[in-house]
């Protein structure tokens, strides 16, 4: 039976399943051992849960003959290509989905065997995005992920049929978990097989991700707003275009291409939950939140590509922060750089053009790095995610206080977009969190996350002569 309940306050309202007392499932749920729900369950345990969900996806035949000699070999290499292909660190999907259906579903909703469906939808949500992950990798010129070569570079003959086969595992993946999702009945069976409540409207939501997440990428290989013509770079793109909208034009396009992401997530695990809707207000907090985080969480990812991206080329906040402080224009630079002596500019104009789209870039680190501390990116950059930051917190602020949502949800997300499991906020920041503040003392303590926020990012990203830090 469809449900019909408006998600408007992120705790535990409503059941999507009938409970039982005769269900062996639910003895499980309230043994001492799986007494946990809830965000009190480790992060640990739910991204192990998803990984060996992902691992299901990765092995499963394509079709029922998958072992037969003729097929056998185009079966390892579906196998191959989706443990080969990386997600970016912003790319944390399924995490939010599980983390999500956990904060807004009762105990009797997150036993073992309900978890296990949830663990599986949101693996084929991720294992979805490794085709968008796979052409993102191709279009940004990305060619080292994780210390590896990416698919594209080691795969360029089959790069197509690849994206296209992670995208079928996904989405096949996504319909045979809601097609089996497990219901409870009013009997000593413990589960009977059927199939999601809400089957379309959760298949309707991830096709609207894969498709709305998919045109910034096509945005990315026409280099529509990013490039200027003329003279290409030895990687064989255009110039960078860099204008009063230039930072205009990066942040719209992060702010589309991770925002959709997120939001998609979140509308996932609200209707897993078994909710068919979100309310206005809590959706309007919720978009804030995504989308500035998503801001965040690009920056955070070009600043880890840092050397990549001016290795190839290709447009990120970096390196159109970079060009903007040594823009001829004096209104485009920074306002710290305005007083810079113009010989002097003019020097690091042409070091810089010598690294940008220069495959050289990449062995000759030390010296870009010397470059950009020159030049103060690091402050530039400081000052433009500082407002992202700000106004992030003011929306963490709004949902922790108006609609229940949980601070550690927060830290959590952190700490897995960033792989820093020691990620914590002062205890300060906790406190105020759960207290009605005025307008001034909000604004005094958003602006201070901001900085706080920017800090870490800025510390834990920038990179390191001899490596990546986070990588």
């Amino acid at each position: 039976m469809k449900q019909t309940r408006v998600l408007n306050h992120l705790s535990p309202s409503g059941s999507l399943v009938e409970p039982t007392s005769a269900s062996t499932d639910s003895a499980i749920a309230a043994s001492p051992v799986h007494e946990l729900h809830g965000l009190a369950v480790p992060v640990a345990d739910d991204l192990a849960g998803k990984e060996a969900a992902l691992e299901k996806i990765r092995v499963q035949r394509f079709v029922e003959n998958a072992e037969e000699p003729f097929f056998a070999a185009a079966q390892r290499w579906i196998e191959d290509c989706s443990r080969q292909v990386k997600l970016p660190l912003n790319f944390c999907g399924g995490f939010l989905i599980v983390r999500l259906y956990r904060l807004i579903t009762p105990a009797s909703e997150q036993t073992p065997t309900l978890m296990a469906a949830v663990y599986e939808a949101a693996a084929a949500y991720d294992f979805a995005f490794l085709a968008l992950g796979h052409a993102d990798d191709e279009a940004d010129m990305t060619r080292v992920r994780d210390g590896g070569p990416t698919r594209f570079v080691t795969h360029p003959n089959t790069r197509a049929v690849d994206g296209i086969n992670l995208l079928l595992s996904g989405v096949t993946s996504m319909h045979a978990t809601l097609n089996k999702w497990p219901q409870r009945v009013k009997s000593e069976v413990e589960v009977a097989p059927g199939r999601h409540p809400l089957l379309a409207e959760v298949a309707a939501a991830l096709l609207r991700a894969l498709r709305e997440a998919s045109f910034p990428i096509l945005l990315d290989r026409a280099g529509l707003g990013h490039y200027s013509e003329g003279q290409a770079t030895p990687a064989g793109l255009s110039r960078i275009l860099v204008d009063a909208q230039s930072l205009q034009r990066i942040d719209a396009f992060n702010h589309h291409r991770a925002h959709t992401y997120f939001m998609r997530a979140a509308e996932l695990a609200s209707l897993l939950a078994g909710y068919s809707s979100v309310s206005p207000e809590l959706l309007a907090t919720l978009n804030e939140i995504f989308r500035t985080l998503a801001g965040l969480g690009a920056a955070a990812d070009d600043l880890d590509d840092m050397f990549i991206d001016f290795a190839a080329g290709v447009h990120s906040v970096c390196t159109v922060m970079a060009h903007l402080c040594i823009a001829q224009d004096l209104a485009l630079r920074p306002f710290f750089r305005r007083s810079i002596a113009e010989n002097l500019v003019v020097g690091q104009r042409q070091r810089l053009e010598n690294f940008l789209g220069n495959p050289d870039t990449h062995s000759d680190r030390i010296a870009l790095i010397e470059l950009l501390d020159e030049i103060g990116i690091r402050r530039a950059l400081a000052e433009h995610l500082e407002r992202d930051a700000t106004l992030l917190a003011v929306a963490v602020y709004k949902a922790v206080h108006a609609f229940g949502l949980k601070p550690q949800f927060m830290i959590e997300l952190v700490s897995v977009v960033c792989r820093d499991p020691t990620f914590k906020v002062p205890d300060i920041y906790l406190v105020v969190m759960e207290a009605a503040l005025e307008e001034s003392l909000l604004s005094t303590m958003s602006v201070q996350a901001g900085k706080f926020i920017t800090a870490y990012l800025l510390e834990r990203f920038w990179p390191r002569l001899g490596g990546m830090v986070g990588s």
